[in-house]
């Protein structure tokens, strides 16, 4: 596993709008990405065609902008508390679409990244533009990997061993011939990764324990956690 950081702690992701730093708008972090890849393949014996990307928050700016400018490099992406950029927001490639499995985890009550979409803020302040929600995002990676079928629902109980004691849906974009989508939607969850964030309540909301997010993300993915 590699934690890269990104220059001043913002990456250049897929939303127009920036964070603190408009200086990060002018740095190719797709680019960097790619060599990174590249580095760790000539130290480790990786196996390229299995790389995935697990972005958080601003980390899953990148992700979607991974998914748009560079697919080519990732077996599956995992989106975490992070809505597509509505269009109008989008800063991106518009090359044709490559079809990648994607799993997003969402949180209904997540005060900066609204699971329902609009605007991205700080509690009302650094605004970063319009985005779409999360079950519109999760059905917009479904239409780029060409999933036409209707999404189906599935609400997890305590006899699915990722769920615990929460209220998670699972909601799944599948047909047969095309990469898979599926959103997690956690009742009640913040601005948090469910299972392994505990930040400020009163900035980022309410952490929740019983969900395992990297189970969900190495079961979607077909990976043995360890």
């Amino acid at each position: 596993m590699a934690y890269p950081n990104a220059v001043q702690r913002e990456w250049n992701g897929a939303r127009k709008a920036t964070m603190l730093a408009r200086n990060v708008k002018n740095i190719d972090d797709v680019g960097f990405l790619g060599a990174l890849v590249d580095e760790i393949s000539t130290v480790s014996s990786i196996d390229r065609r299995r790389v995935y990307a697990v972005g958080f928050s601003l980390g899953g700016q990148m992700t979607i902008r991974l998914l748009h400018d560079a697919p080519e490099l990732l077996a599956g992406a995992a989106l975490i508390a992070s809505n597509q950029p509505a269009a109008e927001n989008l800063t991106a490639s518009s090359r044709p679409p490559l079809a990648v499995p994607v799993v997003l985890i969402h949180g209904t009550e997540d005060p900066l990244a609204p699971y329902n979409g609009g605007y991205v803020s700080f509690r009302g302040w650094f605004p970063k533009g319009p985005h779409l929600s999360a079950a519109q995002t999760a059905a917009y990676f479904a239409r780029r990997n060409g999933i036409t079928a209707p999404p189906s629902f599935h609400w997890m109980n305590a006899d699915d061993a990722i769920a615990g004691d929460c209220q998670v849906c699972r909601t799944d974009h599948r047909e047969s011939g095309h990469a898979p989508v599926t959103l997690y939607t956690v009742v009640g969850g913040g601005h948090q990764i469910p299972g392994a964030s505990t930040g400020m309540r009163w900035v980022f909301g309410n952490p929740v324990s019983g969900f395992d997010a990297p189970g969900a993300i190495a079961d979607f993915f077909g990976l043995t956690p360890g």
